[in-house]
């Protein structure tokens, strides 16, 4: 994906979502490619899903095992059926 595509599905300005990219990018979540003045951003599945795999870990496994729910899962929960209204 073009890095202005990516942009353009944020809200925030284009330094913040550069930003987040680099960041991603050091984590060796994304990799880009040059073509001309663009940059074609690429996932790298692998890795994200060692990071998803991980995570999955806080919202399954252990707080289903403690009969829990864990607040950042309600947050977003809750975020997600705002936004939808």
């Amino acid at each position: 994906m073009m890095a202005g595509d990516i942009a353009k599905t944020f809200e925030q300005a284009w330094p913040t979502t550069t930003r987040h990219l680099h960041v991603l990018e050091a984590a060796g979540l994304l990799q880009h490619e040059r073509e001309g003045r663009m940059r074609r951003y690429r996932i790298d599945c692998k890795r994200l899903a060692i990071v998803r795999d991980w995570l999955a870990w806080f919202t399954k496994s252990h707080f289903k095992n403690q009969g829990e729910k864990h607040e950042c899962t309600e947050k977003n929960r809750n975020r997600r059926l705002e936004g939808s209204r």
